[in-house]
């Protein structure tokens, strides 16, 4: 649950560069760059359905699902985050 963070870098910091970097490839957003650069982009989760994240973020050939929701962290659907 991304709620309890109240910046990219408290994410960082609470969780390894792997970690961040399977969520994010998990959900189909790009998962490369700096460990906080990949928390920014699971950030942006936090308060935006996937639908509604911008095209930069997605990995090349990878959509958001239509059914994605802006819950986050394997709280809701196999497309979430499962930290």
């Amino acid at each position: 649950d991304l709620s309890s963070f109240s910046s990219p870098q408290e994410l960082c910091n609470a969780f390894g560069a792997d970690t961040l970097k399977s969520e994010l490839a998990r959900i189909g957003l790009k998962c490369g760059g700096t460990p906080l650069d990949r928390a920014k982009r699971l950030f942006l989760t936090k308060d935006a359905a996937l639908d509604d994240l911008p095209k930069k973020v997605w990995a090349k050939g990878r959509r958001p699902d239509s059914s994605a929701r802006k819950d986050t962290f394997g709280l809701v659907g196999a497309t979430e985050p499962t930290l």
